[in-house]
């Protein structure tokens, strides 16, 4: 579906995972690096085969994403989560994998039935994620660290950051049929039946091919490149 006007339309297209910053500026959090696609090595799929698999729960699972506008709209909303399992070996995070579903995408800051219908289908729609071209995304963990306690992470906000991270986290992310690695900061808890993990960091949507028109369309620009994007992920046995 369409917005009624194009200032509508730009305005409605501030998009993802995942509160909302204003002055124009894109929320202040951890950039992921990103990076080429990387392969695991035969060491990791095979401790990931010995590994013991916790199920994510979805019903209690998010991915969130935040937009932003340079002229300080902004919107919000989640990703659908399909399915998912995380590696746990030696009482450690190794693996796993999360499968989301693009056509289940929601606005949530938006309460009128109507406009928050228009600006899902238009996120939805051929200009941004073409969910009925690339229903499936996906994210894959290839390595999991220690954090350093060092790392300098500069100027961020509470409300699009987490603090105090304990592990750094690298894996694929696939949207759009485009697989990108990224390494974000993470907290991980573990217990015997039950792994939680938190992150918010930011990814640039055109790594990924998210783009309103083209790349260089007015339009486009007018939109913030980074997305902030919101993992709160429970797995259990």
């Amino acid at each position: 579906m369409k917005i009624l006007s194009i200032s509508a339309i730009v305005l409605a297209t501030t998009i993802s995972t995942f509160v909302f910053t204003g002055c124009g500026e894109a929320p202040k959090s951890d950039n992921a690096t990103t990076a080429e696609a990387k392969s695991k090595t035969d060491e990791q799929q095979k401790q990931e085969a010995a590994a013991s698999k916790l199920t994510i729960d979805v019903a209690s699972s998010k991915v969130g994403w935040v937009g932003s506008k340079k002229l300080g709209d902004k919107h919000n909303g989640f990703l659908g989560i399909k399915s998912g399992s995380l590696d746990i070996k030696d009482g450690a995070l190794i693996g796993g994998k999360i499968a989301l579903d693009m056509d289940k995408l929601t606005v949530t800051d938006i309460t009128d039935t109507k406009k928050n219908g228009d600006l899902v289908g238009h996120l939805k729609g051929e200009d941004f994620f073409d969910a009925k071209k690339f229903p499936d995304a996906s994210f894959e963990i290839v390595k999991v660290e220690k954090w350093d306690a060092n790392a300098q992470r500069g100027d961020l906000d509470p409300k699009f950051s987490i603090a105090d991270p304990t592990h750094a986290i690298t894996g694929n992310l696939m949207m759009k049929g485009v697989t990108k690695s990224i390494t974000f900061p993470a907290k991980v808890s573990l217990t015997d039946t039950e792994l939680k993990a938190q992150a918010k960091f930011n990814i640039k949507r055109f790594d990924w091919n998210i783009n309103y028109g083209s790349k260089e369309s007015a339009e486009n620009k007018i939109i913030n490149n980074e997305v902030n994007l919101e993992l709160d992920i429970t797995a259990k046995k």
